[in-house]
């Protein structure tokens, strides 16, 4: 894996729109501690790959987090093979 990861899965995280009402069809920014429960890792976890001070998170915490965020784990392990017709960059 490269230093790339707590990178892409900070942009990850960041362009994921959490529905904050769903009657007024508004979102919201998912937080790092709400990735982190919702992918069932602790807050330090999620903190430490974005942060780089984990650099090898294991397969089962990369499969969680690419789960939650619905990108691919390709995409999330090197930049490349996100989901069809979307782009988290520019």
């Amino acid at each position: 894996m490269d230093n790339g990861l707590g990178k892409r899965l900070a942009l990850a995280r960041l362009a994921y729109k959490m529905p904050e009402n769903k009657h007024n069809g508004k979102h919201r920014r998912l937080s790092a501690n709400r990735l982190a429960g919702l992918a069932g890792l602790s807050n330090s976890m999620v903190s430490h790959i974005e942060s780089r001070r984990i650099a090898n998170p294991g397969v089962e915490t990369v499969l969680a987090l690419a789960n939650v965020l619905g990108v691919s784990t390709e995409w999330l392990l090197t930049g490349r093979a996100i989901r069809k017709g979307d782009s988290l960059e520019g």
